[in-house]
């Protein structure tokens, strides 16, 4: 665990949302991805990581697309992802990048609950996600009823 460890806290000092273009995305990839084979070594650094999607890649509406629809496929993909597990994730590079990022900020937000799901500490980390997901889908897109769309 303590080499995942420290891949996962490699990973969270280069997040950097000033230059989302150099390697962004494949970060959030890789963490999703530790989010569910590696919980345990996830939640070591999950409070920065959620709080770094929460304030930089979720707050707002992507542009270019229709967000609230997208939200809705990505959600109830997460939702029953084990339904088809060969079925892999579009990699349409047609898609604005932030709406990549979106979508993969939400799937690390999912994926740490299907980790948790057998575990005792499953209400705690999927209570704030699931609360957070209907925001989105009930603010067209946003996590704040109050921000508007850009």
């Amino acid at each position: 665990m303590v080499g995942l460890l420290l891949v996962i806290q490699g990973l969270t000092k280069k997040l950097d949302i000033a230059d989302p273009d150099r390697h962004l995305e494949g970060h959030l990839r890789a963490l999703a991805e530790f989010a569910q084979s590696a919980p345990d070594a996830f939640e070591e650094r999950s409070e920065m990581i959620i709080g770094f999607l929460l304030k930089y890649i979720l707050p707002s509406s992507p542009s270019g697309v229709s967000w609230p629809s997208v939200a809705s496929l990505v959600i109830f993909s997460c939702l029953w992802q084990d339904i088809d597990e060969e079925e892999e994730w579009d990699e349409n590079e047609e898609v604005p990048l932030d709406s990549r990022l979106k979508n993969l900020a939400l799937k690390i937000c999912v994926n740490r609950c299907m980790a948790h799901t057998k575990r005792e500490s499953s209400l705690d980390v999927t209570r704030p996600v699931i609360k957070m997901l209907f925001a989105i889908l009930t603010n067209m897109g946003t996590v704040k009823q109050d921000q508007p769309d850009q």
